[in-house]
């Protein structure tokens, strides 16, 4: 049963710490309900009743009556009910601090206060009535679809997620899931959601067997929901667009600076020693830096915007895959959050899925389908720079150091078979370098690992416990810098902060995607650690630290 909880918690999106915060205002609610009060509190216009001088403040009993409703997800009734006692509670503590009554002279406010008690102290309503359970039970479920064998009212467990029928399949597992979504579905008007789950390998079935039937594949669950409970929010707030147009301007920025730190080395000699000194030397209010004062700064500028463009056109492409995808497969996706980042231009996108998907296929191409579109993208602008860098005579070419080529196993290898440095280092074409960190860009989106790309790919194409192993793994490589170099604790912190968790499941959680999307996901999944991985260093060579992008 507790192994069953833990997946249904991921199934649904139920995050435990966040359960359990809620909870804790919940009881702080209730105790500044009832709260002895200081002398400051008897002076402001706060509602006192009770021989112990206990007051309730309106604020206070508006939380109370929000933190209920949100424990409880009760009906609009008991809602009703609840705040039309709140109301006389403060009504009634006000007339008493006004005539100097006591609670015990008050025979209506003891009452009140043990209706409130009864309302609060009452069960949490089931998410699925009784009589609900058992027509699903009798004229969905049955000897020639589903045998039901036990159900377990998740009610308590779960904050009201559901009912789960166990039992076992009477036949092919494709047409008792049709019948199941499409019988739900006309006999309750949409006001429930089905979902199909395949039960944990060491959970023994009614019989006392393991999780395997011989006949009709593995044992499955049926997990019924309200609609309302069911997946993600779809619900967009106006603060996430405001937060997604300040993060795209600083992508841009950062964008920007990228490519002109990788130009750096058009700048005059004298404000390059500058630079380097620049610790050290303190110039005048309104003075140039030395070399700067003819300097053609639109020309600088304008000789940057191949790398800030090219890392750019890579996210956007990566976003129109996964909404040309999500759309064809009726998934609908959420504003995407472009992310930040001095080294790559752009940590690439933060896109959430804002409806269930039908089955792990659905998720698995929406998810792919990025780093997909987002890859096309980079490694024409890598071949294409890299070619242009071939030869050395490319006046755009700019010096970058060897060492580059120690960052990325795969990448290093490919650009050291044709280029070579000379006197000022490698000469390569800014196409070349965004290309390379685009490239960069989209193998961090593929670790498997939380809800990235990466992650949901792992998680549809080879189950939740091969995703639970390999995002400990790679955790533990971005942890000792294994992989990703100095972009490991960023992008680790990046991933616990933001998107740590797996996805939410698709209804059918059961129905394996096929072999080709499972060996794409294999393949893209080890090209970006053979992009992500370390090339052999080479003691005698500048540090990789002196990259300057």
């Amino acid at each position: 049963m507790k192994t069953t909880l833990s997946d249904l918690d991921a199934l649904l999106g139920i995050d435990t710490e966040a359960e359990a915060k809620k909870k804790a205002e919940e009881e702080d609610a209730f105790r500044a309900t009832l709260r002895s009060p200081s002398t400051d509190e008897r002076e402001a216009p706060a509602e006192d009743f009770a021989s112990g001088g206990v007051s309730i403040s309106p604020q206070a009993l508006e939380a109370l009556k929000n933190a209920e409703e949100s424990r409880t997800g009760m009906n609009k009734g008991k809602g009703d009910e609840l705040e039309q006692v709140l109301n006389d509670l403060s009504a009634r503590a006000s007339k008493n601090k006004e005539a100097g009554k006591s609670m015990e002279e008050d025979a209506e406010l003891q009452a009140s206060m043990k209706k409130l008690v009864e309302i609060l102290e009452s069960p949490e309503e089931e998410s699925v009535p009784p009589q609900d359970v058992e027509r699903i039970k009798k004229e969905i479920f049955g000897m020639q679809t589903f045998y039901v064998t036990a159900v377990e009212n998740l009610g308590a467990e779960m904050n009201g997620a559901g009912v789960l029928f166990k039992g076992n399949l009477r036949a092919e597992r494709a047409e008792v899931w049709k019948t199941v979504q499409t019988s739900i579905q006309a006999m309750f008007d949409g006001q429930y959601t089905a979902f199909m789950l395949e039960e944990p390998l060491g959970e023994e079935g009614p019989s006392g067997d393991a999780a395997i039937d011989s006949k009709y594949g593995p044992r499955v669950s049926f997990l019924v929901v309200p609609s309302d409970r069911a997946g993600p929010s779809p619900q967009t707030t106006g603060w996430q667009y405001l937060l997604a147009l300040v993060l795209m301007g600083l992508t841009v920025g950062s964008a920007v600076q990228l490519g002109l730190v990788a130009e750096v080395s058009r700048l005059p000699p004298e404000t390059m020693t500058w630079l380097r000194q620049a610790g050290e030397v303190e110039l005048p209010e309104g003075v140039l830096p030395p070399g700067l004062e003819n300097f053609d700064s639109v020309a600088y500028v304008e000789a940057a915007l191949p790398v800030s463009i090219g890392v750019m056109a890579a996210s956007v492409g990566h976003e129109i895959g996964h909404q040309i995808a999500a759309s064809m497969r009726k998934i609908k996706l959420g504003i995407p959050f472009l992310i930040p980042n001095s080294q790559l231009g752009t940590f690439g996108t933060l896109t959430q899925i804002k409806s269930t998907p039908e089955t792990r296929s659905d998720l698995f191409d929406v998810a792919a389908a990025g780093p997909v579109a987002g890859s096309m993208v980079a490694l024409n602008l890598f071949v294409y720079g890299l070619t242009l860098s071939m030869g050395g005579d490319n006046p755009d070419l700019i010096p970058i150091p060897e060492t580059l080529f120690n960052t990325s196993l795969l990448l290093g290898s490919i650009s050291q078979l044709f280029l070579h440095a000379g006197a000022k280092g490698v000469l390569v074409h800014p196409y070349f370098i965004a290309g390379w960190c685009a490239l960069t860009t989209q193998a961090l989106n593929l670790l498997p690992v939380g809800s990235i790309d990466g992650g949901r790919m792992a998680q549809t194409a080879f189950g939740r416990r091969v995703l639970g192993a390999t995002s400990l793994g790679t955790y533990i490589s971005l942890s000792f810098g294994v992989i990703a170099s100095s972009l490991a604790l960023p992008w680790a912190i990046y991933i616990v902060l933001t998107q740590r968790t797996p996805e939410f499941a698709p209804k059918d959680d059961v129905t394996p995607v096929n072999d080709f999307r499972a060996t794409l996901a294999f393949a893209m999944i080890a090209c970006a650690f053979l992009i992500l991985l370390p090339g052999p260093i080479d003691a005698s060579t500048a540090e990789i630290a002196n990259i300057p992008f």
